[in-house]
């Protein structure tokens, strides 16, 4: 069983894999390109390599997941533009796919954009269809999409336990 503690405001740990989900930092540059690289290799964007990991200016944010040795196993970067959140990266290594990182980067993410006040999100560009696919069925479990057609998900509180979304086409 996965059970995501989080062990100070900024950090989660993730028990059954060993995982940490942290904020991004300058060291993990070489590790972030190698996760990047690795799970986009079965999508359209595998020949969007990069050769520096792009800045995401404040507001926005990245996170990684690390495994030992601070190995990065996971990513997601976010940038905020006054009322809309975009994600720029989203992406698990391959060897770790399957086993919750990319729902609790994703969730980890969702918690941080509520708390800017920022309610509609819009995946960006290296999002494949598969991907997108999950953006909605995280976002709401009523929501989902199947084509490359870009979703902008707006939150939207609907009780004490927290944001819900609706998915519509832009």
């Amino acid at each position: 069983m996965t059970t995501v503690v989080r062990t100070s405001p900024r950090t989660l740990r993730i028990t059954a894999l060993n995982h940490v989900i942290r904020e991004y930092r300058p060291a993990d540059e070489v590790s972030w390109l190698r996760c990047r690289v690795l799970s986009f290799l079965d999508t359209p964007y595998f020949d969007d390599v990069l050769t520096a990991k792009p800045e995401t200016p404040a507001p926005g944010f990245a996170l990684v997941a690390t495994a030992e040795q601070e190995t990065v196993t996971g990513i997601i970067d976010v940038s905020v533009d006054d009322e809309l959140a975009t994600i720029d990266t989203v992406a698990v290594h391959p060897d770790y796919q399957h086993q919750g990182l990319g729902r609790t980067l994703l969730t980890e993410a969702r918690a941080r954009v509520s708390a800017l006040g920022v309610r509609r999100w819009m995946p960006g560009r290296g999002t494949t269809p598969r991907r997108c696919a999950g953006i909605g069925r995280w976002a709401s479990p009523r929501a989902g999409t199947t084509s490359m057609s870009t979703p902008t998900i707006t939150l939207t509180p609907t009780n004490q336990t927290g944001p819900s979304a609706n998915v519509g086409r832009g």
